[in-house]
């Protein structure tokens, strides 16, 4: 038995005869125009049973209406935690002066288990090798406990420590604990670090202006 023979417009121009295996190859979609033996006219290839399963499935058109009511089915997107305020508490004078002591005591002790003495006659330049000391001193003391207390050991002990402003982060540097423990040393001698305290909102001293820092109660 003879194999039905099917021809296809292509371009406006009938091609063919075309084995069913053959008319797989041609480009034909649902509405191209095919004829075989035992049609009176051409015909769309959606309306051909047999050619069906050359084209894929596809989904019918969705009711708008059926969209808007999967729409109101979905559940809300939630929104992202909020992040806590740090509300924090500035130290006050009394607090960061006793820490101040606590540190100074620490390094006096430090000082003559080293050798140190206080014999020696004061002169200007005694005073500024002192001052030299004491920002180098303080510095490296001080500065090495920021990594663990975000604070030197006065701070610690009063329960308070250093935080960068205004990001308000724990200051856990070593280098930042440095230059501020190297200039609170080196201006120990000056009377505006210590004053600047009570003029200034954030009771900042004139090192904690230069680096950036405040001093706050611990939570």
């Amino acid at each position: 038995m003879k194999s039905k023979e099917y021809y296809i417009v292509i371009h406006g121009k009938p091609n063919g005869p075309f084995s069913f295996e053959n008319l797989k190859n041609q480009k034909i979609n649902r509405e191209s125009l095919i004829w075989f033996d035992g049609l009176d006219k051409w015909e769309r290839a959606r309306n051909i049973p047999e050619l069906q399963p050359l084209f894929r499935a596809v989904p019918p058109p969705i009711d708008p209406l059926d969209i808007k009511e999967e729409a109101n089915k979905m559940p809300p997107i939630p929104e992202p935690p909020a992040i806590p305020k740090q509300n924090l508490e500035i130290a006050s004078n009394t607090e960061r002066f006793v820490a101040f002591i606590i540190t100074q005591i620490f390094a006096l002790v430090l000082f003559f288990l080293l050798g140190g003495s206080l014999d020696e006659e004061e002169t200007w330049q005694g005073l500024s090798l002192e001052m030299l000391y004491a920002a180098l001193g303080g510095g490296i003391f001080n500065g090495i406990f920021y990594p663990f207390f975000s604070g030197n050991l006065g701070h610690y002990m009063m329960g308070i420590k250093v935080v960068s402003y205004p990001s308000k982060k724990e200051d856990k540097s070593i280098f930042s604990g440095f230059l501020r423990e190297f200039l609170k040393g080196g201006m120990f001698y000056l009377i505006l670090p210590c004053i600047w305290l009570f003029f200034n909102d954030q009771k900042q001293n004139v090192y904690d202006l230069f680096v950036d820092t405040i001093v706050v109660r611990k939570k």
